[in-house]
């Protein structure tokens, strides 16, 4: 690279020691307006230029001809493959920062606008929280310093955009799936530049026609009086509605946010660009200083609903209860406390989503009353019966033969850790599983059926089978192959076979989770059982809690792999090389396109109307060690988690899944974050100015 590393041009920066004092209160309006807005044009600009420089690696890897498929086009400084950025960072840091060349400074090197504690620029927020320490505190303390936050900033929020607009496909991409993806970049930067340009003006008319020296207030993060931005997200939908009228499986390629057009117009231009646009404007006029959200908005894409996904459940060891599907839609609220100022840190909690017709907290015996009590009796909502705050509404499941109906309870608050700067989460969920028998392999759990709009508000919908048939429901998510499923229509009371104790730690990083068989002596051997709590399935004795016992080799078949032919050996890619192999209908299948429903002949599943019995396909398996691939972003993530889950006490449900057994989990999240002073708001990373 013929141009400097940023982290080269940071040392550099943090290495001069020019900090000059504040200017004063009383610093010309005039002034101070030209500082902030050669910031704002600076960061405009930059961003433009990264956005260049990504977009073109891309359009050179996705054609398998430029660039090749290792490199990582969102990261600016791999997408460089000229050598250009860094010049264009030098020029940015000098015209912000404390050179005679800044329209920051006056000619004699002072500042003409103030920064740290009180002022505008106070701090540098998440993703780019270390950028200010290197001072005399953890705050911006001078002109270079706010110069590398902003710089930073820019170039990491435009780098997590590129991620979530263009990901990183498997190349080369197709003629007409590469000019998508073109396009969808063009569109993108053009809009977050219009939204910067409409801004930036109507604040510099906002100082003219105040003239209060040092009054800096940002009163634009809004604004659109004169509609070019509506206009400019207008023509750049309709642009993708031409460019981009694929399929869904082309679509997919691209590893973009969305599968279809209306999908990617949502994504894009609605959340990405708005985000990226209004944020990085809001940062340069104004920096936080305090972490102004309180609560992020969460929705589950499945495996196949509206979009291609890694969303995948996979339970026990025979391999016939992996590659399942989860409910798609899924929607609920996540609330953030303990937050550090700077949004680095914050702490997870259960919102009971009482104003919000997608809550999750149900009173048990009346699943349409919403509550607000964790896994206890609520005096005021439920009359004292007990308040249930789901994990989703009923899942779905059927393998070997057996279907299940499993309504997974918040047993505890949440505990973790969540970086809204850059997506990265940490989250234990102690879930009680409920675990009933299935109706049937074709609707295991009840349906909502006839409901109009899912989670509106409005029950328009009717249960069809549980303990709520035939009463009012709103949908609640769908069900993939199994139907609309709802909070408000619960399996029945008699069919249920167990509850169990499970401990999801889902992670934004990647997770690796060894089998260590045959068991070692201390005791590290996934899964067994507590010995004195066989609802709890366990991996070594600290997976049991107090009263709980040790973790033993009870509980059915013991430890096992997987089911496979030749040994825990055969499992190769994640299927049994040398077998058994499985026939299904291929009428029914799951998202990954695997049947589910087992068969001899074709009569078998002419009964169900689920086609023909398909070619027999090798046994899935799990590797060793099981690996979730996750990853974080302040759009969205997989979120995974590996974990041991216990045995029912069916012997038909256990044999036909293998529990004892490991569980694979990912999913695919969506996220909103909303500010903390009106909840109706969406957040706007870096700074949140836009929050009234």
């Amino acid at each position: 690279m013929k141009g400097l590393s940023f982290a080269k041009v940071v040392a550099l920066v943090a290495a001069v020691a020019l900090v000059a004092s504040a200017s004063p209160a009383s610093a010309a309006t005039k002034a101070e307006g030209k500082c902030q807005a050669t910031i704002a044009k600076t960061v405009t600009k930059h961003a433009s230029t990264i956005f260049k420089t990504i977009s073109g690696c891309h359009k050179g890897r996705n054609s398998g001809k430029k660039v090749a498929a290792s490199v990582n086009c969102n990261d600016p400084d791999l997408a460089d493959t000229k050598g250009k950025l860094g010049k264009a960072r030098t020029k940015f840091l000098a015209g912000i920062g404390s050179s005679l060349k800044s329209r920051c400074t006056d000619k004699t090197g002072a500042p003409l606008i103030a920064v740290g504690p009180g002022s505008n620029y106070p701090q540098c927020p998440a993703p780019s929280e270390a950028i200010d320490d290197g001072g005399a505190t953890t705050g911006i303390d001078d002109l270079d310093e706010l110069a590398a936050c902003l710089l930073d900033l820019t170039e990491k929020q435009v780098s997590m955009a590129a991620e979530e607009i263009l990901g990183l496909p498997d190349v080369p991409l197709g003629k007409l799936a590469n000019k998508c993806a073109g396009t969808l970049a063009k569109i993108a930067s053009k809009q977050i530049g219009t939204i910067g340009k409409v801004r930036s003006k109507c604040q510099g008319t906002a100082y003219k026609a105040n003239n209060t020296p040092g009054d800096l207030t940002f009163v634009c993060a809004t604004d659109d009086s004169a509609g070019k931005i509506a206009g400019g997200a207008t023509k750049a939908k309709a642009t993708i509605d031409k460019s981009c009228n694929l399929s869904m499986t082309e679509l997919n390629s691209i590893d973009s946010c969305g599968d279809t057009p209306t999908q990617l117009k949502n994504c894009v231009i609605d959340r990405v660009a708005t985000q990226i646009g209004g944020g990085l404007l809001a940062a340069a006029y104004e920096l936080p200083a305090t972490c102004n959200t309180n609560l992020v908005q969460i929705s589950i894409n499945a495996g196949a609903g509206e979009q291609i996904t890694e969303t995948r459940l996979s339970s026990g060891w025979t391999g016939l209860g992996h590659g399942a599907d989860v409910v798609d839609g899924y929607t609920a609220l996540v609330d953030l406390v303990n937050c550090t100022s700077d949004c680095s840190v914050c702490e997870p909690r259960v919102n009971f989503g009482k104003n919000e017709p997608f809550g999750g907290c149900r009173c048990n015996n009346t699943p349409t009353v919403h509550c607000d009590v964790i896994n206890g009796p609520d005096f005021d909502d439920c009359g004292g019966a007990t308040c249930d705050c789901m994990f989703g509404p009923p899942l779905a499941l059927a393998a070997g033969g057996q279907a299940t109906c499993i309504v997974n309870r918040i047993a505890a608050e949440l505990v973790g850790t969540a970086n809204l700067g850059i997506g990265a989460s940490s989250t234990q969920v102690q879930d009680e599983a409920d675990v009933y028998l299935g109706i049937d392999q074709l609707s295991p759990c009840p349906t909502c059926d006839g409901d109009v709009t899912m989670n509106d508000g409005i029950a328009d919908g009717t249960c069809n089978g549980g303990r709520n048939a035939g009463q009012p429901c709103d949908a609640s998510a769908d069900g993939a192959n199994f139907g609309i499923v709802s909070y408000d229509c619960q399996p029945s009371s008699g069919s249920k076979i167990a509850t169990l104790n499970l401990d999801i730690q889902l992670e934004s990083a990647d997770q690796s989770h060894a089998f260590n068989l045959p068991c070692d002596i201390v005791g590290n051997c996934p899964c067994r059982i507590c010995s004195a709590n066989s609802a709890r399935a366990c991996a070594s004795n600290a997976d049991c809690g107090a009263g709980e016992g040790t973790c033993t080799a009870s509980g059915g078949a013991g430890v096992n792999q997987d089911a496979c032919n030749g040994g825990p050996g055969d499992c190769v890619d994640g299927e049994c090389s040398s077998g058994p192999f499985d026939t299904f209908c291929d009428g029914i299948t799951r998202s990954n396109g695997n049947g589910y429903i087992g068969c001899n002949t074709n009569a078998d599943c002419a009964t169900l109307g689920a086609g023909n019995c398909g070619t027999a396909i090798p046994r899935p398996c799990y590797n060793d060690p099981i690996v979730n691939n996750n990853d974080g972003g302040p759009f969205g993530a997989l979120l995974g988690s590996v974990f041991c889950a216990a045995p029912t006490g069916n012997g038909a449900v256990d044999f036909a899944t293998g529990q004892p057994g490991a569980s694979q989990l990912q999913l695919d999240f969506d996220f909103e974050a909303r500010c903390a002073s009106n909840a109706d708001v969406v957040y706007w990373a870096p700074g949140g100015s836009n929050c009234p």
